[in-house]
């Protein structure tokens, strides 16, 4: 079960606070044993659910059949078809090294088992995607 308080200090936050929050959820989910890591994954789905139920930028950038929020300096962007949320884009660190995989592509409730070094790269990938899982693919 996901630790309420720490939901509510989430909310409380400011975003760069929010920020350091996610990061280090992030970290425990990929690194951490597996008790904790699965407890941080849940933390990360409640953390995107938040951000998506604020006030998000208005989706204006396609490729291929989505519409991707303008690319922030957040930590979660959102992929939309038809008005439906589809797709999320989460960072997973802050780039350190030119080319360093730091995006994470989950389509209709799957995350895709490749990273992304650019969030153009990472869109590209969850158009594919959500072509291939929705039947859309040519």
């Amino acid at each position: 079960m996901v630790n309420d308080k720490i939901l509510a200090q989430f909310l409380q936050k400011p975003p760069d606070a929010r920020k350091k929050m996610w990061f280090g959820a992030m970290k425990i989910s990929q690194t951490g044993k597996e008790e904790y890591a699965q407890e941080a994954a849940r933390m990360l789905d409640q953390y995107e659910a938040i951000e998506l139920a604020g006030k998000r930028p208005e989706a204006s950038e396609l490729v291929g059949a989505l519409m991707f929020e303008p690319h922030g300096h957040g930590f979660v962007s959102f992929g939309y078809a038809e008005g439906e949320m589809v797709a999320s884009i989460r960072k997973t660190e802050q780039h350190r090294h030119e080319g360093n995989r730091v995006y994470q592509v989950n389509v209709l409730g799957r995350t895709m088992p490749e990273t992304c070094r650019s969030i153009e790269e990472a869109r590209e990938l969850g158009a594919f995607e959500y072509d291939k899982q929705s039947g859309d693919a040519s």
